[in-house]
């Protein structure tokens, strides 16, 4: 065996070495973010599970201007209240997150329920110009 044959062997070997590692660290990727995705899965099982009760009732809700008797609108500077009564109103369901948070979770069918729930009270509280 000559030295070039030798150089190829090794760098070949190198390669294949270098391969595996990077198939390894992918797999191992694939694991983390599934576990993570199972561990997100049942942390939103748990808590849908903890408000399923004050959810069902925010469902029931008929009159949300009963709770919000502010009608946001143009003409008026009434935002601040009824942000402020509208918040308190979210808070009172648990669902505050549903408008202060990016996050959406429309492959679950509970929170895109209490998701119209919130959208519902929206368009029933602010004028028809908005």
């Amino acid at each position: 065996m000559t030295g070039d044959d030798a150089d190829a062997i090794a760098a070949a070997a190198a390669a294949k070495a270098a391969a595996d590692r990077l198939e390894a660290e992918r797999r191992a990727e694939a694991e983390r973010r599934a576990e993570a995705a199972r561990l997100r899965a049942e942390a939103l099982d748990q808590f849908e599970a903890a408000h399923e009760a004050v959810w069902a009732q925010a469902t029931a809700v008929v009159n949300v201007k009963a709770m919000i008797p502010i009608v946001l609108d143009k003409a008026t500077s009434t935002y601040t209240k009824w942000r402020g009564m509208f918040m308190t109103v979210l808070g009172k369901y648990a669902l505050t997150t549903h408008v202060t948070s990016d996050e959406v979770f429309p492959d679950r069918p509970v929170w895109v329920q209490v998701d119209c729930v919130v959208l519902s009270w929206i368009f029933a509280t602010v004028s028809g110009d908005l």
